[in-house]
């Protein structure tokens, strides 16, 4: 960690990077292991099964992310792609917040399902681009520590009764789809920056 923060601190552009292209991840986290539940249970007023099956239609999206990151978005767009990606994501949070109908709910959550792998895709190209190799898994170390303590705070949040009253819960939705745009909005004012930094890790 010592090491990965010193590298970090020496490269400030990729320390924003590595975290901002992460709040669409540590959106899906929260969503998936506490948000979500109640939100079926309380807001679309289903059971179990619509729960499992929104979870598989996620899965269906990341494998179908494989298409979006390699056919609409090329490796020297890895910036814009998740800029697009992230917003993307938002907005289905953002519909999520107010829709009932269930296949439009599935929808949505196949969307974020491509948006957080293909999110994830590329990031991941960006920083093997950009860090060498034995400092790569450090400052990957210092980004998911800060990731978990956002989801930690997410989950104090959400744990408030105010999320638990009535169909409130959708609150919790519209705070995850403004993230996920906190995230685009942080990229993509420092897009000029991220995409001239002159530290390439060579192929």
């Amino acid at each position: 960690l010592k090491t990965g923060f010193g590298f970090l601190q020496k490269h400030p552009l990729i320390f924003l990077f590595g975290n901002a292209s992460l709040f669409i991840f540590m959106t899906i986290i929260v969503e998936a292991t506490y948000v979500l539940p109640a939100y079926v249970e309380k807001f679309l007023g289903k059971s179990g099964d619509v729960y499992a099956m929104a979870d598989m239609v996620f899965s269906a999206g990341a494998l179908f992310a494989a298409f979006v990151t390699t056919k609409l978005f090329k490796e020297k767009n890895t910036i814009k792609g998740i800029i697009v990606l992230s917003a993307i994501a938002g907005a289905m949070y953002l519909l999520m917040g107010f829709n009932k109908i269930l296949v439009v709910f599935f929808a949505a959550q196949f969307v974020i399902g491509v948006c957080n792998a293909a999110v994830r895709i590329q990031r991941v190209t960006y920083l093997f681009h950009h860090v060498p190799n034995y400092l790569l898994g450090r400052a990957s170390s210092v980004f998911f520590i800060i990731n978990v303590f956002g989801r930690w705070c997410l989950i104090a949040l959400f744990s408030l009764p105010f999320f638990h009253s009535g169909i409130q819960i959708v609150t919790a939705m519209y705070v995850m789809g403004a993230i996920c745009f906190a995230g685009a909005i942080i990229l993509w004012w420092n897009k000029a920056a991220l995409e001239a930094t002159t530290y390439f890790q060579k192929k």
